[in-house]
């Protein structure tokens, strides 16, 4: 059933955060919880799944901060995290009854004048 079908019969209820739940299981301060996609994916698995079974219909993808400034220092590229945020929110609805939408974020800077992230940069 697509997704103009189910909102003609009710409300759809999308999962809650991501960040938070992550911080509930360990993750640090300063962590980049992007990463996990890549490197602790059954975590990012599981709680989509905690999602979907306290009666989410959408789930989204753990992608908030998923872009070249806030992952600049990281070892993964923005695509291949991107990629596997979306190959986890698969596994995690196969055979469910939910969707998938991406998250995105701010940028994580402020652009010129209040900060010094200029407009070609953002």
């Amino acid at each position: 059933m697509g997704i103009k079908e189910k909102l003609k019969e009710g409300i759809l209820i999308f999962d809650g955060a991501m960040g938070t739940m992550l911080q509930s299981s360990g993750l640090q301060l300063g962590e980049l919880p992007e990463i996990l996609n890549i490197t602790d994916s059954k975590i990012i698995i599981e709680i989509h799944k905690a999602y979907i079974e306290a009666g989410a219909n959408f789930i989204t993808t753990n992608t908030f901060g998923a872009n070249e400034i806030k992952l600049k220092n990281s070892n993964f590229s923005v695509e291949k995290i991107i990629h596997s945020a979306v190959e986890n929110a698969k596994i995690a609805t196969k055979n469910k009854q939910a969707y998938i939408a991406l998250d995105i974020g701010p940028i994580g800077e402020l652009l010129e004048p209040m900060g010094t992230l200029t407009f070609d940069e953002a």
